[in-house]
């Protein structure tokens, strides 16, 4: 287990400025981290199970990513209007 990856994610989760410091730009705030490339590459990957293999046990359920939105159908073509035949 990664005590510095434990501490770097516990003190993102627990600090709005610095939070929102990662949102902004990530690379700054882990280059500036006491943390290893394999223990970067994993968070900034934000992949579940890495994490839980990088870190040793189960992520708590606040960390899950948020799933993204279905994207909207496309509408059905409208059909084109059959033309219009003379009487005879």
């Amino acid at each position: 287990m990664s005590q510095n990856a434990v501490r770097f994610l516990v003190e993102l989760s627990q600090d709005p400025l610095r939070m929102e410091d990662y949102l902004k730009d990530p690379d700054a705030l882990l280059a500036a981290a006491d943390l290893t490339a394999k223990e970067r590459e994993v968070i900034r990957s934000g992949d579940a199970k890495a994490l839980q293999d990088l870190l040793g046990r189960p992520l708590p359920l606040l960390m899950y990513q948020e799933p993204k939105p279905k994207p909207k159908p496309k509408p059905k073509p409208k059909p084109k209007p059959k033309p219009k035949t003379e009487a005879a």
